[in-house]
């Protein structure tokens, strides 16, 4: 048997091994996009956010329409009284001008606060209707998503048991030796633990091979490891 038919197994499972470790991390970032949900959450939160804003924003315009009618019923009942005619005492009907008087500044500066507050709850009220629309279109991609992303799983999961079958099945088509230092090799030096010997060079390492390990790969029976990186080599 020769060298390039001993590697040749080893370099295949090395294929099958990066093959599955590519499907493997597809599937796990598959699996972690199914389980992130951070920008629905966001935008429900920020819908939240806004109808206790608006909440609050009616609350306020609510208490501020109270003070305003409350201040309209004093200033109309000190106002029917001083036009009543029941008031003769000058200095009775002076105070009494005087509180109508205060009573109108409170009145038009509680009026602005009307407007202040009933614009604000309309601006809250346009953010509740933004951020519902806004968590609407992404509930709605979610769930389009989650469906590719779950078709997309089940695929990788197809792939990977297939390809973890035919890893077995050429692991143990192989000396299970050669298997042994492979895996040894894959352990101490990464992923790859065959690399090509083309051009009289180690393609792991760029190191020139010297003229007995060359001759060794053309000739030899077993399979020769690197004399630099210690990685096996295979010459198609």
């Amino acid at each position: 048997m020769s060298k390039a038919s001993k590697a040749a197994p080893l370099y295949q499972l090395q294929q099958l091994d990066a093959e599955i470790e590519r499907v493997l991390a597809e599937y796990q970032a598959i699996t972690a996009a199914l389980r992130d949900d951070t920008a629905l959450r966001q935008a429900i939160q920020a819908f939240e956010a806004a109808q206790q804003t608006l909440k609050q924003q009616q609350h306020i315009l609510q208490a501020a329409e109270q003070e305003l009618s409350s201040l309209e019923g004093r200033l109309k009942s000190h106002s029917d009284r001083l036009y009543s005619g029941a008031l003769a005492n000058p200095r009775e009907l002076g105070a009494l001008q005087q509180e109508i008087g205060h009573l109108r500044q409170l009145r038009s500066a509680q009026e602005d606060r009307v407007l202040e507050a009933m614009s604000a709850t309309e601006a809250a009220q346009l953010q509740v209707t933004a951020s519902s629309r806004t968590r609407e279109r992404l509930e709605e991609a979610r769930q389009q998503e989650q469906g590719t992303l779950r078709k997309r799983q089940q695929q990788a999961e197809a792939r990977l048991s297939t390809l973890r079958q035919q890893r077995q099945q050429q692991a143990e088509s192989i000396d299970s030796s050669l298997v042994q230092r492979y895996e040894q090799i894959r352990k101490l030096r990464g992923s790859k633990a065959v690399v090509l010997a083309e051009g009289g060079m180690c393609q792991g390492c760029r190191v020139a091979l010297t003229a007995s390990d060359a001759q060794r790969l053309r000739t030899g029976s077993d399979v020769i490891t690197c004399g630099n990186c210690g990685r096996m080599l295979y010459l198609p």
